[in-house]
């Protein structure tokens, strides 16, 4: 739609309606749609001259100033409506350019966002094809998936979890000092037993993550300015007050991605180096506010390795939020971390529990919700890459 027949014609409207019918048979000539409606705005002659009280000319000429500002604001929205300054001496012409110019902007937006979510549909029902053909070759043994293979440590038979370079990321979730530090806005606030099961998996993320480098796997990193209920997103503007005094903890450690609160920012013997993801999210699950998806997307991955805290809340989430899109997912049980053991364990239990169930989605490897391993396994198997 939207080829050249419409153009000699627009010259000769006028009327809102007919107009907003034209702009409907554009379809996606959006583009040239809007040039010739803003020229066409610009350029066009006044309605006859009609005598008006000082009080009119008042009121119009306030309304061509906002007429003016909407169709700015139109062009910003919609991308490509009007952008000619509204010019009449004539509340009525002024009114009928005003919604020529909100009309063509909502329409083309639409439009635009319309067949942005056709593109996705059809992107992911090719993802989901490709994904169940692999599926199906691991189920009749003759793929493994992946250079190297991650022993699983759940689940019947000899599960495997493949990983390559070009393919396979480590995802790791809100490893912050805020979360973790002792002097943290809510490490503050933990006891001991708290804080001894997080120093536990923050040890084996590190081990985690130095394997993962030394392996050339594509890296990324979550930090998160939802803490409970409250949005936080002051936090990524720089410090602000109650940040933690982290003393000799932060001596030497690098900050490549933004002035941000200390506290917010990743624990000082994680921080992300130049060259690796990281997003700033303000859902549980690191996908859902995120460009995480588009930027693993353009790195080639499609499975990922995860880790971080806390078990039970944002590793869970984003291991569904992974699935949901496709990426296959293996949770690396001991570098993940929660404030009790149980609530840890049933995690892991809810996420691998359907993926390693037998005769139901064994074929699905990481899939459903996930496979899981240990640190030790993966890095065996990255020593193999």
């Amino acid at each position: 739609g939207g080829g050249e027949p419409w153009r000699p014609r627009l010259a000769a409207l006028w009327d809102a309606d007919q107009l907003a019918r034209y702009a409907a048979a554009a379809g996606y000539g959006g583009g040239a749609f809007g040039a010739e409606l803003a020229s066409l705005v610009a350029v066009a002659p006044p309605p006859p001259y009609k005598e008006t009280s000082p009080r009119e000319k008042e009121t119009a000429a306030a309304l061509a100033a906002a007429a003016s500002a909407a169709a700015a604001a139109a062009v910003s929205i919609g991308g490509l409506a009007a952008a000619a300054t509204l010019r009449s001496s004539s509340l009525a012409a002024s009114s009928r350019q005003l919604l020529v110019a909100f009309g063509a902007g909502w329409l083309l937006r639409e439009l635009w966002a319309r067949t942005d979510a056709v593109r996705e549909a059809r992107a992911m029902k090719r993802r989901s094809v490709a994904e169940a053909a692999i599926s199906a070759a691991l189920a009749a043994g003759t793929t493994l998936d992946g250079e190297a293979q991650v022993r699983c440590s759940r689940g019947v038979g000899h599960r495997a979890f493949g990983v390559s370079r070009a393919d396979t990321a480590l995802l790791l979730i809100d490893m912050q000092v805020d979360f973790l530090h002792r002097a943290g806005r809510l490490g503050r606030h933990y006891d001991a037993s708290r804080h001894a099961a997080l120093a536990k998996a923050t040890a084996q993320v590190e081990r985690l993550l130095a394997a993962a480098r030394k392996a050339g796997l594509t890296i990324a990193h979550s930090r998160s300015h939802r803490y409970g209920a409250d949005v936080r997103a002051d936090l990524l503007r720089g410090p602000q007050p109650g940040a933690p005094a982290l003393g000799d903890d932060a001596d030497g450690a690098p900050q490549h991605f933004g002035a941000v609160d200390v506290g917010y920012e990743l624990l000082p013997s994680l921080r992300a180096l130049p060259g690796e993801v990281v997003v700033d999210k303000w859902t549980f699950g690191a996908f859902a506010s995120t460009d995480l998806e588009a930027q693993l997307r353009a790195r080639g991955v499609r499975k990922v390795l995860l880790a971080g805290i806390l078990t039970n809340v944002c590793v869970f989430a984003t291991a569904v939020q992974a699935c949901d899109r496709f990426f296959r997912v293996c949770l690396v049980e001991d570098a993940a971390g929660a404030f009790k053991p149980d609530w840890h364990e049933k995690a892991v239990e809810l996420l691998s529990g359907p993926q390693t169930a037998p005769g139901h989605a064994a074929a699905a490897v990481g899939l459903y919700f996930g496979e899981t391993a240990t640190v030790a396994a993966v890095e065996e198997a990255l020593e193999r890459l």
